[in-house]
C-alpha cells in the first residue's frame, strides 16, 4: 500500500517540486556518511549494538569496513545492496518533502484560539454499549443472496488496481548428501596431512593457498573456539594439527602455532592522532606527519606523563575525549563504568583519554585492544589503527592472565554438490509432473505430509515470496512463471538459494472489480455485522 501511494502521489509531487537524490548524494548516504537505514543493517536486533567486526571504538559504524564489505559483494549481494540503495533514495526524497511541508505549515492565532477552546471544553456524558461480539455469530443467518446483494451494491469497495495471485507452495531444502560429506572429509584429511609437514614460517602462505587467497592465522581464547576441539589439543606442542571437524556446516582443519599470555583485563588511556581519509576530510597533515607528531608527543610523555591530560585536550582527535560532567549528571559515572569500583575516578570514558577497563571481549579495534591485553603497567607507545595513530599508556593490568592460542585454519563450507542438487531437482520435478492439477497437488501434499504454505496476495513486482527473503534467495523467476500461468496450474520447480519450490496457482485477480470469491469472507462479516446492528438498535428502542 505504501508503495502504491508513493508511486501515485508522492513521485508526482517530487517531480513537481524538483526534489531529487543525486548519485553523489546517494553514494554519500550509502558509503561515506551512512544513512540510518544502512546502519540498521549492521545492528544486533537484541542489543542494538553495531556488530563487532563493523564497529568503531565509540560503537559507531566503521565506514572503512563497510566499503571493504561492499567491494567484495557477490552478484546476489549486489542485487540486495541495490534494493537497499533504492530504499535509502526513496527515504531521502520523503525526508526532503517532509521538511518542506514542516517548514511551510504554521498555526494562525485564530486557529490557536479555536484549538484552545476545544481542548478547554469538556462534557459529562453517560452511555451504554453493546458489542457485536455479544451476539453469537450462529444467531445471525447470512444467505448467499445477502452476500450477492452487498457485493452488487458496493462494487466500488472491491476495485483492484494491481493484479495479484493466490498461491500454495511446498519446498524442499537442498542439503548435502552423505557422499558430499565424505568427499569434503577426504579432501580436508588430505590437506591436514600436508599441513602437518608445513614449516611454521609457511603456515600463513599455506592458509592463503588453501582458503582461496584468504590468510587465516589468528589468536583466540579457548572459550571462543569450537567445543568440538578436544582438550588435549590445547596442551599439544606447536605444529599439532586437528581435524577435519564440523563447525556450523563449515569443516575445518586447525594447526596450533604457539601460545601467548594476555592480561585478563587492562586499563588504558590514549591520544588519537588522526590520519587523512574519508572519515577525516578536514585533516590537513599527511600520514607521515601524523606519525611524526605521535612519535614526538610520545617522547615528551615518556619524560613527563603528567602532561597526558594536557595533550589529550590539545591534540587528541577522539570525539570521546570529552569529560562527562559528574556533578550535573551522576548517572554518567554509573553508566560508563566497566568495573564496579566507585573510587576509581579514571574508570569512565573521557577522563584524560581513558576508556576504563577493557577485556578481550571488549569492542575495540584489535591493535588498540592488543596493546592493553599484552602490555605491562606503565607501557607507553604508538599503536597504528584504521583511525590513525594512538599514543597509548597502560595504566593498570589485572593480576590474572589468560592463554591465547595462535591458530592457523583451513576451512571449507559444506555445500550440496551439483549431483545432489540435481537429485533434489529431479524429486521436485517428479512431484510437479505427477501432481499437475490442484486436486492431485492437495492429495500428494497430504499423503507425503509436506509443509504447505499459502500466500494470498502475490504481486508481479514483489521482491520476495514469504519464506524466501534471505540474501541470495531471489524468487523473481518463479513469480514470472506464476504470472504466465492460470488458476489451477502447478508450476514446475525452481531452485532458489538452497531450496526448491513448487507452486500451485489457486486464484488469479486481474485489474478491475475483484471476483466475489475473493471478497466473500469479508462481505459475510460485514453483512453479519449489519444484521447484528439492527438487532442491537431494536433492543435499545
Amino acid at each position: 500500500w505504501e508503495e502504491f501511494i508513493r508511486e501515485l502521489v508522492y513521485e508526482k509531487e517530487f517531480k513537481k517540486l524538483g526534489i531529487v537524490c543525486t548519485k553523489e548524494e546517494l553514494y554519500d548516504q550509502m558509503l561515506v556518511h551512512p544513512h540510518s537505514i544502512v546502519v540498521s543493517q549492521f545492528r544486533d536486533q537484541q542489543t542494538q549494538q553495531i556488530a563487532k567486526e563493523f564497529a568503531n571504538p565509540d560503537g559507531s559504524l566503521n565506514v572503512r569496513e563497510l566499503n571493504k564489505l561492499v567491494s567484495q559483494f557477490k552478484p546476489e549481494q549486489d542485487e540486495m545492496w541495490g534494493n537497499l540503495e533504492t530504499y535509502v533514495q526513496q527515504s531521502r526524497l520523503m525526508e526532503k518533502y517532509s521538511a518542506l511541508i514542516k517548514g511551510g505549515l504554521y498555526t494562525t492565532s485564530v486557529e490557536a484560539k479555536m484549538n484552545y477552546a476545544v481542548q478547554a471544553t469538556s462534557y459529562d456524558v453517560r452511555f451504554v454499549l453493546k458489542k457485536y461480539t455479544d451476539i453469537p455469530d450462529a444467531n445471525v443467518k447470512v444467505t448467499e443472496e445477502d452476500i450477492q446483494t452487498y457485493y452488487n451494491e458496493h462494487l466500488y469497495e472491491f476495485q483492484n488496481d494491481i493484479p495479484s495471485r493466490s498461491i500454495e507452495y511446498v519446498t524442499w531444502d537442498v542439503v548435502p548428501s552423505k557422499a558430499d560429506i565424505d568427499t569434503l572429509n577426504n579432501e580436508l584429511s588430505r590437506i591436514a596431512a600436508e599441513f602437518r609437514k608445513t614449516a611454521a614460517d609457511e603456515d600463513a602462505a599455506f592458509t592463503v593457498a588453501e582458503n582461496d587467497g584468504r590468510a587465516d592465522t589468528t589468536s583466540s581464547l579457548k572459550e571462543k573456539m569450537s567445543p568440538s576441539i578436544p582438550d588435549s589439543f590445547y596442551t599439544s606442542p606447536a605444529g599439532t594439527v586437528y581435524g577435519p571437524y564440523n563447525e556450523n556446516r563449515t569443516y575445518k582443519v586447525i594447526k596450533i602455532r604457539g601460545t601467548e599470555q594476555i592480561n585478563d583485563s587492562a586499563k588504558v588511556r590514549h591520544i588519537l592522532i588522526s590520519v587523512p581519509n574519508e572519515r577525516n576530510p578536514n585533516i590537513k597533515r599527511s600520514v607521515a606527519q601524523s606519525k611524526s607528531l605521535a612519535d614526538s608527543l610520545t617522547a615528551l610523555l615518556k619524560k613527563d606523563r603528567k602532561r597526558f591530560d594536557e595533550f589529550v585536550e590539545k591534540y587528541s582527535d577522539d570525539p570521546g575525549k570529552t569529560k562527562p560532567n559528574i556533578k550535573q549528571n551522576p548517572q554518567v559515572l554509573m553508566n560508563t563504568q566497566v568495573f564496579p569500583n566507585p573510587k576509581d575516578t579514571n574508570n569512565y570514558t573521557g577522563k584524560g583519554g581513558n576508556y576504563g577497563w577493557m577485556k578481550e571481549s571488549s569492542r575495540f579495534v584489535e591493535s588498540f585492544k592488543d596493546y592493553g591485553m599484552k602490555g605491562k603497567k606503565g607501557d607507553i607507545g604508538v599503536v597504528p589503527s584504521e583511525f590513525g595513530f594512538h599514543i597509548m599508556e597502560v595504566l593498570e593490568v589485572s593480576k590474572t592472565t589468560k592463554t591465547k592460542y595462535k591458530i592457523a585454519t583451513i576451512s571449507r563450507e559444506l555445500k550440496p554438490s551439483d549431483i545432489t542438487r540435481q537429485d533434489f531437482m529431479q524429486k521436485a520435478s517428479d512431484f510437479a509432473g505427477q501432481n499437475n492439477t490442484a486436486e492431485k497437488f492437495q492429495k500428494a501434499v497430504e499423503a507425503q505430509k509436506l509443509n504447505k504454505r499459502l500466500h494470498e496476495d502475490l504481486k508481479e513486482n514483489d521482491p520476495f515470496i514469504p519464506g524466501f527473503q534471505n540474501p541470495g534467495e531471489s524468487p523473481k523467476e518463479m513469480i514470472r512463471d506464476v504470472y504466465k500461468g492460470k488458476a489451477g496450474d502447478v508450476i514446475p520447480p525452481r531452485i532458489i538459494g538452497e531450496r526448491i519450490i513448487v507452486v500451485l496457482i489457486t486464484k488469479t485477480r486481474e485489474r478491475g472489480p475483484s471476483e466475489l470469491e475473493f471478497v466473500k469472507d469479508d462481505i459475510t462479516n460485514k453483512v453479519r455485522d449489519q444484521k447484528k446492528a439492527e438487532i442491537i438498535i431494536n433492543d435499545f428502542k
